[in-house]
């Protein structure tokens, strides 16, 4: 019977070694992570951040031969402006076909009909972006810009140039 207690007092002892030894589990105090919409509302909400300091200078058709290697980059494109588009010219303007034509997007329909109000010749700010990416990632509080699925500048400042004109 001694053998039996002794047996008993060492199990109790190692059980109580266990015990001690052990850790409560912490709960996951990590934060929870951001839900889709809100990474998307995120991404979003750069298309009009560029600032003068950040853009890099492009040429027009660079840009318009491979928009591919500009994307989400912050440009300085010289252009004439139309408020819709960046072409060579105000003949391009009156005639625009693919491969001349660079698709441009205003912040909201006030900016968009200031800058179409007067096309000009003008160095343009802004984020090029791929449409397709960004109309994958629009939410129900984001605002549909892109009228293709193309590549398009999202103009963050223009500054005119002065022509003979003015």
């Amino acid at each position: 019977m001694a053998g039996a207690i002794r047996r008993f007092l060492s199990l109790a002892a190692v059980l109580a070694l266990a015990a001690c030894s052990s850790t409560t589990p912490t709960p996951n105090t990590a934060p929870a992570p951001p839900s889709h919409d809100a990474e998307n509302a995120a991404w979003i909400a750069r298309d009009f951040t560029c600032t003068h300091a950040d853009a890099k200078q492009v040429a027009l058709d660079a840009l318009i031969a491979h928009p591919e290697r500009y994307d989400e980059t912050c440009v300085r494109v010289n252009a004439y402006f139309t408020g819709l588009t960046l072409v060579h010219d105000a003949n391009h303007a009156l005639a625009p076909k693919p491969g001349i034509v660079f698709a441009a997007y205003a912040r909201d329909k006030k900016t968009e009909a200031h800058y179409r109000h007067g096309p000009t010749f003008a160095v343009v700010f802004g984020r090029v972006r791929s449409c397709a990416a960004r109309t994958d990632r629009q939410t129900a509080a984001t605002t549909p810009l892109c009228r293709d699925k193309g590549f398009g500048l999202f103009v963050s400042d223009v500054q005119v140039v002065p022509t003979a004109m003015d």
